[in-house]
Order: structure tokens, then sequence, then C-alpha cells
């Protein structure tokens, strides 16, 4: 998934990280600061292997905002393989 964002603030915008709540969910940020009125990305990648059924995953975005901390998440249905069942996977 992706979020974009815009920079509503003064000063330029630096994501210094973005962590997720599980292994399962890889965020990636910009590394290079956001001007006033620009925008970026925060890219969520999601493995969805064995998490059959509901998930919601959280990923956490440090940058000099304030709060200093924030969230977006996603909340996902993984249907089940049924090959994976029968062994064929």
């Amino acid at each position: 998934h992706v979020y974009t964002f815009k920079n509503t603030g003064n000063v330029d915008l630096q994501v210094f990280s973005a962590s997720a709540s599980c292994g399962c969910t890889v965020p990636s940020y910009p590394e290079k600061p956001i001007p006033p009125g620009g925008t970026g990305e925060i890219r969520v990648v999601f493995n969805s292997k064995n998490k059959a059924g509901s998930n919601t995953k959280t990923v956490t975005v440090y940058a000099n905002t304030q709060p200093e901390t924030n969230t977006v998440s996603f909340k996902v249905n993984v249907l089940e393989n049924p090959n994976q069942k029968k062994g064929l996977l």
C-alpha cells in the first residue's frame, strides 16, 4: 500500500524512520526532506504467507512533526489457498 502525504508546515519535513507492528510488514519512506507544500510517500509491503484471515497492521512514522510519531494502518482479509491445504504448494 502507498500512503501519500503533504507537508503543510513551514519548514522541511524530515522522516527519520518508520517501523511496522510485525516482521511481515516492511515500510519504506523518503530519505530526503520534503519541502513545505511538497508531497511524499510511505510505502508498505505486507507478506501474507501463513496469514490467512483478517489482519490489521500498523506502521509508526517518526518525523520532525508535532507529535513526533504518527501512525498509519491497514486491514486486509487474506484468503486461504485451497492448494496449500492439499499439500500442493
